[in-house]
């Protein structure tokens, strides 16, 4: 029995029903580095490099500020709650052939941090940019699920 195809969006195709599964795993590793650097407090890390120019989303707030501006940001909430991590849990990827966009979803815990604790989901929207063939982050956004209990 042919497994049932699952509407996802106008233009949106799981990355496993496409040929480019290279471009999509090479996107989630770069989404998971970012996160990883964050965890280790490297942020100097070349993956940087890739989100020097994106909006980032919040459920809560939008902002398009510097990447400097949001690691200084980063900084400070891990200064405050040492045991801040963002642990990942899962990754999927999406092309959207009809815009040219690869979103990265991550599903991920984090583990401290007041009024951050608990499930969220990041998106990561990257676009290749045509003067390079470089890969950028052009928008985060974050929903927060439950708290931790």
């Amino acid at each position: 029995m042919p497994k049932e195809k699952v509407f996802l969006g106008e233009g949106l195709e799981p990355s496993s029903e496409k040929a480019d599964t290279e471009t999509t795993r090479y996107l989630e590793d770069l989404s998971r580095q970012m996160v990883n650097a964050l965890n280790e407090r490297q942020y100097d890390h070349p993956v940087f490099k890739h989100f020097t120019e994106v909006t980032s989303k919040l459920d809560t707030k939008s902002g398009s500020g510097s990447l400097s501006d949001r690691l200084e940001e980063q900084k400070r909430v891990t200064t405050s709650n040492p045991g801040y991590r963002i642990l990942i849990k899962d990754t999927s990827s999406f092309i959207n052939a009809t815009e040219d966009v690869v979103e990265v979803l991550l599903v991920v815990e984090i583990t401290e941090g007041v009024g951050m604790a608990g499930e969220s989901i990041g998106v990561f929207k990257w676009m290749k940019q045509k003067s390079n063939d470089m890969w950028k982050c052009k928008e985060t956004t974050y929903m927060r699920g439950h708290p931790a209990v």
